[in-house]
């Protein structure tokens, strides 16, 4: 079973901050945790077993810690989306603007000077390229992300 939960700080200064993390590190049914803005200083998702399990991850674990003032939790019905797509088309209209700036720097005018389309890539060492809205994510043995785009 998913569930978000609502963590709310006893109060709000870096001891506190620290404590409730290295809590966060121990608890495993807490797949992602944020810090927020507004109400909640941090938001949690966990998955749980049943009812019980989230009951059990709430109170004893949760509201237990002395970190801890206030916990809301909200049970998942139904995933209506997920995905894993990055917006790329967004940093089209930034990466025209950056690319008619540099032209213009280099006296060859811009967008409107016969130039191609430009389009957003992020390279890699590898240099693999695939269509602007496809984008591969590929992990290394350190973990760390490696993204492929092109056009």
């Amino acid at each position: 079973m998913l569930a978000f939960i609502q963590v709310t700080l006893a109060a709000h200064n870096a001891e506190n901050s620290r404590l409730f993390r290295m809590l966060l590190e121990r608890v495993e049914e807490v797949q992602e945790a944020y810090a927020m803005t507004g109400d909640a200083d941090y938001l949690l998702k966990a998955i749980v077993p049943d009812l019980k399990g989230l009951s059990r991850l709430v109170n004893e674990t949760l509201l237990a810690h002395e970190s801890v003032a206030r916990v809301r939790s909200s049970i998942v019905l139904e995933r209506l989306k997920q995905s894993a797509r990055l917006p790329l088309a967004s940093l089209t209209p930034w990466a025209e603007r950056r690319r008619d700036a540099r032209a213009a720097a280099r006296g060859r005018g811009g967008g409107g000077s016969g130039c191609r389309p430009y389009r957003p890539l992020i390279r890699c060492s590898r240099m693999r390229r695939e269509p602007a809205s496809t984008v591969t994510l590929q992990w290394s043995a350190c973990a760390t992300p490696r993204m492929f785009a092109g056009r």
